[in-house]
């Protein structure tokens, strides 16, 4: 008996050891990371790492990124990759500054692409240039930019070329923009080039035109029960030279804004007209509606 008592005695205590370990040095909850929905590279942007992308492998030059107001900011950039795409977006709203010369550049993928849930615009007085896998034979790697969303070009200046398709896919609006895109197509198919395999509609053109090749036309043709369009010559075939897109009419954006600065809504806006932060000071480098009057950042 007296063994007996002894061993539950040590039981007993060894029992309450281990309930005051539990209670005071047992797991702690970790915080999950917030995935802000795009990827650089090989690497997801989270709240773990977004305030240094330039640490990623082939990244050179100024990236930042505002989780507040969905910016990404190129400033003299340059991603570089041999197997992976440089930048691959799937966020709704989101908007790309570009500041200086930027490049996105790969050996074997396309140089760019925008996932179904991608709706970004392209914004600032930069430029970037973007440009496809040659290194490969897969097609969906010789693109500039695959979209299967939303993109707007606006008031940038932007270069894309690429093997077969310069822009591929999904949905456009130039927005008053300088765009240079080139797909030298695919022998033997009468859809791809420059511009080509559009989604349901051609793109929407605000205050800026096709100015090269002069004679050009979009054809529809369906595939599988849905509609796709792309760029043709007057050749009745793809356009695979360079298509060149210019703003119509430089003079008099700041006059249409000014004049309506009494009815106009108050505020911050992007240029697409999302509502930011009411301070511009917080904002990146760039160009803002402020209170109806367009605002360059500096």
């Amino acid at each position: 008996m007296k063994t007996m008592r002894i061993n539950l005695t040590k039981n007993m205590c060894f029992a309450t050891v281990a309930l005051i370990v539990a209670l005071f040095v047992g797991p702690k909850t970790i915080q999950a990371q917030t995935a802000y929905g795009f990827q650089i590279g090989d690497t997801k942007v989270t709240s773990d790492n977004f305030n240094n992308l330039t640490s990623i492998t082939g990244v050179s030059g100024n990236v930042k990124y505002d989780p507040e107001s969905k910016t990404l900011t190129l400033e003299n950039a340059t991603i570089e990759t041999n197997e992976e795409i440089p930048l691959v977006t799937n966020l709704p709203g989101m908007t790309i500054q570009l500041i200086g010369n930027n490049t996105l550049k790969s050996k074997q993928r396309m140089g760019m692409m925008n996932q179904l849930d991608g709706d970004i615009t392209f914004i600032g007085d930069g430029k970037l240039t973007i440009k496809g896998g040659t290194d490969t034979d897969d097609l969906e790697s010789l693109m500039g930019i695959g979209n299967w969303g939303h993109i707007t070009i606006s008031q940038c200046t932007m270069e894309v070329e690429a093997e077969v398709a310069g822009l591929y896919g999904g949905f456009w609006k130039f927005d008053r923009c300088n765009l240079k895109a080139k797909g030298n197509g695919l022998e033997g198919d009468d859809y791809y080039g420059s511009i080509c395999w559009l989604w349901d509609e051609y793109p929407e053109f605000q205050g800026c035109k096709i100015t090269e090749p002069q004679n050009n036309t979009w054809k529809k043709h369906k595939e599988k029960g849905y509609s796709y369009f792309s760029l043709y010559g007057d050749n009745q075939k793809p356009v695979t030279d360079w298509v060149t897109i210019t703003p119509e009419n430089t003079q008099g954006i700041e006059t249409t804004l000014e004049t309506n600065t009494k009815t106009a809504q108050q505020g911050v806006f992007s240029l697409d007209g999302r509502r930011l932060s009411n301070n511009i000071n917080l904002l990146p480098k760039g160009i803002y509606i402020v209170n109806g009057k367009k605002i360059v950042k500096k």
